[in-house]
Formats: C-alpha cells, structure tokens, sequence
C-alpha cells in the first residue's frame, strides 16, 4: 500500500466532516444570526462601557478596551478546540454513529482532528466577529504583527484541543459528565488574564495561571498586537512560544494514547453505545 494513502483517507475524511458541519451549520439560518453574529458581538459593546470605568494603566497597555478584547478573542477561539471534539464525539454516540466510524480504514488517531475540524474553524470565525466589532468600536491593534499572532493563537488551539481529546476520553468512560473541560474551563475563566491582569490575583494563585496554555496565547498576543504591548507583565513572547510547542507536544502524546486506549477497552467491554 502506498504510504501517502492514510494521509490521503485521513484528508478525505476530515474534509467529508467539514462539509457535514457547514451543512448542518447553514441548515439553520436563524441560529447563525443569534449564535454566530448577534453573540459575538454583544461582549464588545458591553465592554466599551466597561473600559471606561476602568483605569487604563500601563498594567493593561495603557488601554483596557484593547487588552479584552484580544482576550475574548482568544478565548472565543481556544474554546472551540477545547471542547469541539467532545461535543461532536457525543453527538455521534447519542445518533448511534460512532461505531461505524471505528469500522472505516482509517486510522483511529484521526478522528479527534476530523471530527473537530469544522468546530474549531466555527470558534475561530467566532472570535474573529468579536474582534472585527472590538476594532469598530475603537479597539487598536498593530496590523504588522498578525501573523505571529495567528501563529501563536494556532499553537494555543492545538494545545486546547489536545487537552479536549483527552476530557473527550475521559467522557467516553463517565458518559454524562465532562469533567476534564469543566475543570479547566474554571481555571482558565479566572487565571488566564483574559479579563484582567495576572498581577491582579493573589499572590498564592498567580502560579498556577503558568499551568494553563491559555495564560501563554493571551499573553503573547497581546504583546503582539497592542500598540502599547510591550509594557506588559507577564510571560514573554519566547517563553509563551516555547511553552505551547513543548506542552503541544507532550499533550498530544498523553491525550491521543489516553484516546486509543480508552476506545480499546470500550470496545472490549461494549461501553461505547449511546447513553
């Protein structure tokens, strides 16, 4: 057999779940507007009245708008790739249809990036509305640095969504509860400085906002793309680089090993029926 055939199927694959979500996406135009349009855009005008009750220090780059605005958009596109393949990976097990994809000649490694495809790329537009409204309102960023940022923001997704295929195999076993995401999503609420700056926590909380992969995005584009970014305090931009491509790294390993093994003994004890 070719070697480049399971990449060639794994394409396939992925592209044939693109295609099903934006169908089933578009199937629902009324959704769009409320979900996709209408969401997105509520948070930056909540938060222009916000910013300007809030002092602009140099603790949020001499401008508050800016700095919460990039870390919506952040989280609006790190939540897509924390929690899509587990969503998905339910939907498919409620509908009866995640055994036949374990019968298909591909490779069982795939799944949690074919069946996440569509959801990420939907978180990603997302945070891209919200931050499109952010820069209508007033939000200012530096155009020139955008792509390290999007480079920065693509290795924060991949951690994410490493980190939700492993709350993806917890579910497999628990069945109805999301522990994994649920406890992260806590954390990441608080301790990333999406909202506010790191600084701002109490002393003995601050180190653990340095265990979550979302401290390091956030941090890193907002030294990127703010005008006054470089007064920032927080982790450096070759810190944050280096931290999400070795956690990616390691996470992928933990979590895809996690995955096998989990769909191993589901199928070994049938366990991996609808609920």
């Amino acid at each position: 057999m070719n070697v480049a055939d399971p990449m060639l199927r794994a394409r396939r694959v992925t592209g044939a779940f693109v295609w099903l979500g934006v169908t089933e996406t578009f199937a629902y135009p009324l959704v769009i507007l409320l979900n996709n349009i209408i969401g997105p855009a509520i948070l930056p005008v909540i938060y222009l009245f916000v910013a300007r009750l809030v002092d602009s220090t140099a603790a949020v780059g001499f401008d508050y708008y800016t700095f919460v605005i990039i870390g919506f958009f952040v989280n609006s596109a790190l939540a897509g790739g924390l929690s899509s393949f587990s969503t998905a990976l339910d939907s498919a097990i409620q509908q009866g249809r995640f055994e036949t994809f374990l019968v298909q000649p591909i490779s069982w490694y795939s799944l949690p990036f074919a069946l996440a495809a569509w959801p990420i790329t939907l978180s990603v537009i997302n945070g891209t509305i919200t931050g499109v409204f952010g820069l209508a309102l007033g939000a200012q960023i530096r155009w020139t640095n955008l792509p390290e940022a999007l480079l920065v923001l693509a290795l924060g997704v991949a951690a994410s969504h490493a980190i939700g295929t492993l709350a993806a195999s917890v579910r497999l076993l628990s069945k109805k509860a999301d522990p994994v995401v649920a406890v992260y999503n806590l954390f990441a609420s608080i301790l990333s400085g999406a909202l506010f700056p790191i600084a701002m926590l109490p002393w003995w909380l601050r180190p653990l906002s340095y265990l979550l992969p979302h401290t390091y995005v956030i941090s890193a584009v907002r030294r990127l793309l703010m005008v006054e970014g470089d007064v920032l305090t927080g982790p450096s931009l070759a810190v944050s680089l280096l931290v999400l491509l070795l956690g990616t790294i390691v996470l992928y390993g933990a979590s895809l090993a996690a995955f096998k093994r989990t769909l191993d003994f589901g199928r070994r004890y049938g366990v991996l029926g609808g609920y």
